[in-house]
């Protein structure tokens, strides 16, 4: 929409959390589309939306890098929730976290040169 309200329109239905990539071009967020919270992106220039993780497990909370190569992510995959960060592809998931009271809500250094900070 306008800054001043006007314009509005639906850009994803059934979407949460949605974060945009530092480019402007793309959206990263969380859907439940197949019986389980994924993360997506839809790529604003060509209007296609991905599905970037998959599995047996809730993923959800996506933030990306300062330079659009990464995502990091919430997962339930372990039991507990843990930060994972993965290409923006979907490709090389890898876990950041291992702690059994679980981490949650991953956020970057301001100025990109550290991994995901996790909340607790």
């Amino acid at each position: 929409m306008n800054a001043d309200g006007t314009a509005q329109h639906r850009m994803i239905a059934n979407a949460g959390e949605p974060v945009w990539s530092q480019d402007g071009r793309r959206l990263a967020f969380a859907s439940l589309r197949r019986g389980l919270v994924d993360v997506y992106v839809k790529d604003l220039d060509s209007g296609k939306t991905t599905r970037l993780t998959r599995g047996h497990a809730d993923n959800a909370r996506p933030s990306w890098s300062s330079d659009d190569r990464t995502i990091a992510f919430t997962t339930f995959r372990n039991g507990e929730p843990d930060v994972y960060v993965m290409n923006t592809d979907g490709s090389v998931a890898r876990r950041l976290t291992r702690n059994r009271t679980g981490d949650d809500s991953a956020s970057w250094s301001l100025d990109g040169r550290r991994q995901p900070l996790a909340r607790r």
